[in-house]
């Protein structure tokens, strides 16, 4: 016990969960701030000009309840499904005693950070009066499960590691911006930056991890699952249209007219700069990685405009 203390204690002294920092909302007043960037919500200045202030001041506030909740579903259904695998040595193949340690105080933190998402929404429903609506399954869940229905069903678990990975070691947006927008309400901005703390230690685990069970896998399953990784990290990148057409129409607009706002504002088949930027850690691992040396592999990147 002394040994694995001294080992990981900078990961115990500094992690969210081993602080206790709890974040509330101060008296500074919601009239104030803005709940969600408005930088990450392109129809943010249309929805303004054609319905209001108000009807604006509703979609950011789905737009955070929305990203919170995405936050939730994304640590407990998919990073920490996958930590489990690793802290309890049930991956297909072996990695050392000292990641699956680490996988541990990983499941841990990220079920901290589900749990504080919930706590900010439950303290912004009580400060604004607005529910959050009901989303129902995030797009990126369903993406990981039509990948995976074409592959062999025994590839399943390490599609989800491979997610996983790249879910951990891309830096989001939202998850940069959010602590530095002076405008966005300061409950929100310490939970974001508080989350991204973490999620710094997270990406050099992973970026480990990964390094160290990739090469392992066998040949054939890394050629055959190779292709199918940028379409995985599309499933984390790309906006979720049913999403944002939910948040539109709760805000005033028309069933057609919102899809239509939601294709101007995120064309399809179409990832912008600001959108592409956050992956390039994920790729320079897998450079590193010789993921890149299967033609195949290095054609699909290509192909989806992720790689030159």
């Amino acid at each position: 016990m002394v040994a694995f203390t001294k080992k990981y204690e900078q990961w115990e002294k500094l992690s969210w969960v081993r602080n206790g920092q709890r974040f509330f909302a101060s008296d500074v007043g919601l009239a104030n701030f803005d709940l969600f960037p408005r930088g990450l919500v392109p129809y943010s200045g249309k929805l303004e000009r054609k319905l209001g202030p108000a009807a604006l001041w509703q979609a950011l506030t789905q737009c955070l309840y929305g990203y919170l909740r995405f936050t939730e579903q994304l640590e407990l259904k998919s990073v920490n499904q996958v930590g489990h695998r690793i802290a309890l040595g049930e991956l297909s193949v072996p990695v050392s005693r000292d990641m699956r340690s680490r996988a541990f105080l990983l499941v841990r933190d990220e079920a901290h950070h589900a749990t504080a998402s919930d706590d900010v929404a439950c303290q912004i429903e009580h400060l604004t009066g607005l529910p959050p609506l009901d989303f129902g399954e995030p797009q990126f869940l369903r993406n990981l499960r039509e990948i995976a229905q074409r592959c062999p069903h025994a590839w399943g678990p390490n599609l989800e590691a491979t997610f996983a990975t790249i879910s951990e070691t891309l830096i989001s947006g939202s998850l940069a911006q959010l602590p530095r927008d002076t405008t966005v309400l300061p409950l929100v901005r310490d939970y974001a930056e508080a989350h991204k703390v973490d999620e710094g230690r997270h990406q050099t685990y992973f970026t480990e991890f990964f390094g160290e069970w990739w090469p392992q896998l066998p040949e054939r399953e890394r050629r055959a699952i190779g292709p199918h990784l940028p379409d995985l990290c599309l499933a984390f990148l790309r906006p979720d249209y049913r999403f944002h057409q939910q948040v539109l129409e709760t805000a005033g607009v028309g069933p057609l007219e919102s899809l239509d706002w939601v294709l101007e504002a995120f064309p399809e088949n179409e990832l912008g700069e600001d959108s592409r930027r956050p992956l390039q850690a994920t790729l320079k691992l897998f450079e590193r990685t010789g993921v890149f040396t299967d033609a195949a592999t290095s054609d699909a990147f290509a192909a989806r405009g992720l790689r030159d």
